[in-house]
This record gives C-alpha cells, sequence and structure tokens, in this order.
C-alpha cells in the first residue's frame, strides 16, 4: 500500500518480477524506455525504500540458482 502523490489516498501496488536470460533483448512498451538497472547504484525514484526491497528479491533468487554470479558482480547493464 503506498500514495503515489502527496495530495492522493494510498492504494494497492502490485509487484511482479521476470526471470530471464540477461542477454536477451529488452522490448519497449508505448511510452516505457525499456532499460537494466543495476542494482547497486543510487535509486532515483520516487520511493527510496523500492531499491533494497528490490535488491533482496534479487539476492532469494540469485540463491536460487547457485553459480550465478552475485547481484553486485553483475556486469553493468546486466
Amino acid at each position: 500500500m503506498r500514495s503515489y502523490h502527496p495530495d492522493w489516498p494510498v492504494t494497492a501496488s502490485i509487484s511482479y518480477v521476470a526471470v530471464v536470460d540477461r542477454r536477451s533483448q529488452l522490448a519497449p512498451a508505448g511510452g516505457q524506455p525499456a532499460r537494466r538497472h543495476r542494482l547497486d547504484e543510487p535509486w532515483q525514484g520516487w520511493f527510496c525504500d523500492d531499491r533494497p526491497r528490490m535488491r533482496q528479491c534479487a539476492h532469494r533468487l540469485r540463491a536460487a540458482r547457485p553459480g550465478d554470479l552475485p547481484v553486485s558482480d553483475l556486469p553493468p547493464g546486466s
């Protein structure tokens, strides 16, 4: 639950994750550019708590796939 604007009421927020090969091409949607973001860079969004949550999720997913690089060791653009 969060408000997307200080003057707006709190609303439900749904998040999801998709696991794909990091070599896959990203396809933008209309008006929504596609870009990979490093999780160890400063967060440039409205919700500063989102980056730690994404890192936790990435670490859980990475732990389920032994032999993969840790999130912090991924090359730029991964």
